[in-house]
């Protein structure tokens, strides 16, 4: 006898039938494609099978300097497990090792088989004829041209590249590296030119954009946290307690001491910009294209107040080129604050004007400023945020 639920015509039927479609691949044939509860299947199974469809990669496609190709790591077939060179403006892909060959190579180097993840981060060569990447713990460069790869000994420069927080000039003649809690300026050959020590409480760090357009100067943040209010932590994780102490800023009491310094490359001169008078926020938030000035964002402690400064890397000299100010909330994005306060400001490559992002009129839209702080136009307005300008098209 079938179940009361599975009898003809019981009220239950068409949503069990329902339920079956998200999980059943149906399909509709010509004869019940009108058919609405069949469609309804369809739409399931697509809904249900979306993920497959999709081609995507956890190792995020990087731009070749010249801006008509790029290379991303695939892991669906035809290339699957190896890098893709995509040139966008011919519209073709091609591997540039068979998944076998990049294999065979690997262990030959290695002494041992290789197994490839589906996560390969990768970075260019400072002169972008190949490819930096880790495998094992061990860096290797895969050249673009003659397909061959290569292994790295730690302390070259194209292998310090590959390490989280290091980063090429533009020239592609020094790199930033971070050393414990300092850091230092190699050049290509791996020779240091400049180099600054520091303690786990007062110690350097390069941030995101650092160097200047032309490769000219490096901007490092001095993060002083012996000041700032110590909160124990503590560790259960054995039979006694390990209890250890981080800094922690409660209301009330001193924030971390932030100072910004300019390296001149050529000439090893480390150049400090004056801190604020008042206590706060200090974000780098990139350089205007010439390089002749350092944008710097400085938001207020109450989250009230937000300014963007201008600075001589040259002087350590800045000034303030506008003032964003909502007393009755919060002028700052909490999005922006995690995903980067670069996002708010947006250099533009006529090198006289930058856009800006703000909520004056109810909304978040974009704004068009000159370096003098005049505004020149609102340039999108209406009903809706935008969260951010992905990029700029320097004609229109």
């Amino acid at each position: 006898m079938n179940p009361p639920l599975l009898r003809p015509g019981s009220r239950f039927m068409p949503l069990l039938l329902l339920v079956l479609g998200l999980f059943l691949p149906w399909r509709a044939t010509a004869a019940d494609a009108s058919d609405p509860l069949q469609e309804r299947l369809d739409f399931s199974d697509v809904a249900l099978n979306l993920p497959a469809r999709i081609r995507d990669t956890l190792a995020p496609p990087r731009w070749l300097p010249e801006g008509e190709r790029f290379v991303y790591w695939s892991v669906l077939e035809p290339h699957r497990d190896t890098w893709v060179l995509v040139d966008a403006q011919r519209k073709t892909q091609q591997a540039l090792l068979p998944p076998e060959s990049l294999r065979a190579q690997l262990t030959q180097l290695l002494g041992k088989p290789v197994t490839l993840s589906g996560f390969m981060p990768f970075t260019f060569t400072p002169d972008a004829g190949g490819i930096v990447f880790s495998v094992q713990g061990r860096a290797f460069s895969l050249g673009l041209s003659d397909r061959r790869v290569v292994a790295l000994a730690p302390t070259e420069p194209a292998a310090l590249s590959f390490a989280p927080g290091n980063a090429w000039s533009p020239d592609g003649k020094s790199l930033a590296v971070h050393r414990e809690a300092g850091f230092a300026v190699v050049d290509a050959q791996g020779k240091t030119r400049v180099e600054r020590a520091g303690t786990d409480d007062n110690a350097w760090r390069v941030p995101e954009a650092a160097w200047s357009p032309q490769g000219r100067f490096l901007a490092v943040w001095r993060e002083d946290t012996r000041g700032v209010h110590q909160v124990p932590l503590v560790d259960y994780g054995s039979a006694l307690e390990k209890v250890t102490w981080a800094p922690y800023a409660k209301t009330g009491t001193p924030l971390m001491r932030a100072e910004l310094h300019f390296v001149a490359v050529e000439t090893g001169q480390v150049v400090p910009m004056p801190r604020a008078e008042t206590e706060g926020y200090e974000w780098f938030a990139g350089w205007r294209p010439d390089g002749s000035e350092a944008l710097v964002l400085e938001l207020s402690r109450n989250g009230k107040r937000l300014d963007l400064m201008a600075v001589d890397p040259t002087t350590g000299k800045r000034r303030r080129v506008l003032r964003e100010e909502r007393p009755e909330s919060f002028v700052g994005a909490l999005d922006f604050a995690l995903d980067g306060w670069s996002r708010q400001v947006k250099p533009l490559p006529d090198l006289q004007h930058f856009l800006w992002m703000s909520e004056r009129d109810g909304w978040r839209h974009v704004y068009l400023y000159d370096y003098s702080g005049r505004l020149v136009r609102q340039v999108t307005r209406g009903p809706f945020p935008v969260h951010g300008v992905v990029g700029v098209a320097p004609k229109g």
